[in-house]
């Protein structure tokens, strides 16, 4: 993609899966038709997609893939779509009328998947996208497809947040005392009794607000903290798996094996494995 587009589109039948993990500059949107069994990589998030894929990913230096480990491509069809971080501006997003699509890119610098319904829609109109040769039009129905993504309330955010490296924006006060606190202190002991303190909360209450407001438990995103630091250490670091596992808060291997194959869907060897020491930049 160059400076002078503001969406560039490429479709390829019978995809080459074989490059390798990498990250680019631009923004992406990526649909895969017909790719069932092929391996997605964003960050730290491996996972095994169905027959329709599309996957929005809004932070340039978020290293993914899609790989053929466990099938041979076949009648797979795949379409990118790569803009820039200025399609619209900051500004804009701001305003009532973008609000939607603001909050889908914030969440997307994580990488987010679709549900099976908004799938299909995305399907039909990258077709109608794809049919017309004007380019304003082109631009116009791009962003009809954000806009149904946008509304996708069972969309699901793929790569961890410590791994990202990126922070919700949109955190209450007391969330974001609660989980800067977690993000210093994942390496430590936490204790429930210390957290509601600092926020003048019961521990029963503290134990409901964080799950309603974070979506997850205490225990849940603190481990998830743990994981995606190891990720990270994994994939930038020389460091044995045991060394990562007892610097990421881990007090012993076999539970940090069984919990990173469960947060993340592969061992972590596995994932290390899947990286190489040189960074692609496309």
């Amino acid at each position: 993609m160059n400076d002078h587009e503001c969406l560039y589109i490429v479709e390829n039948r019978d995809a080459d899966f074989s490059f390798p993990v990498h990250m680019h500059e631009a923004w992406e949107l990526t649909f895969i038709q017909g790719g069932k069994g092929l391996t997605r990589i964003i960050g730290d998030s491996v996972e095994t997609i169905d027959d329709l894929e599309v996957v929005l990913l809004t932070q340039y230096d978020m290293r993914h893939a899609w790989r053929a480990d466990k099938m041979q491509p076949h009648n797979v069809r795949e379409v990118k779509m790569q803009f820039y971080d200025d399609l619209i501006s900051p500004q804009s997003l701001g305003k009532r009328h973008l609000r939607e699509i603001d909050l889908l890119f914030e969440r997307a610098k994580r990488g987010l998947t679709f549900s099976d319904e908004t799938k299909k829609r995305v399907a039909e109109k990258i077709d109608l996208m794809l049919a017309t040769e004007d380019n304003f039009e082109q631009l116009l129905r791009f962003m009809n497809i954000l806009h149904i993504l946008s509304l996708d309330t069972e969309a699901r955010v793929l790569c961890s947040e410590s791994f990202a490296e990126v922070k919700n924006k949109l955190e209450t006060s007391k969330l974001h005392i609660l989980i800067e606190y977690l993000r210093q202190h994942y390496q430590e002991v936490v204790r429930l009794g210390e957290l509601a303190k600092m926020v003048g909360m019961t521990e029963v209450s503290l134990s409901r607000y964080f799950r309603r407001n974070a979506g997850v438990t205490i225990s849940d995103y603190l481990i998830g903290l743990r994981v995606g630091h190891a990720s990270r250490l994994l994939v930038d670091t020389d460091l044995t798996v045991n060394e990562i596992a007892y610097a990421c808060g881990f007090n012993n291997i076999s539970n940090f094996n069984r919990l990173f194959r469960k947060n993340r869907g592969c061992t972590p060897q596995q994932l290390r494995n899947m990286y190489t020491k040189s960074r692609v930049l496309i």
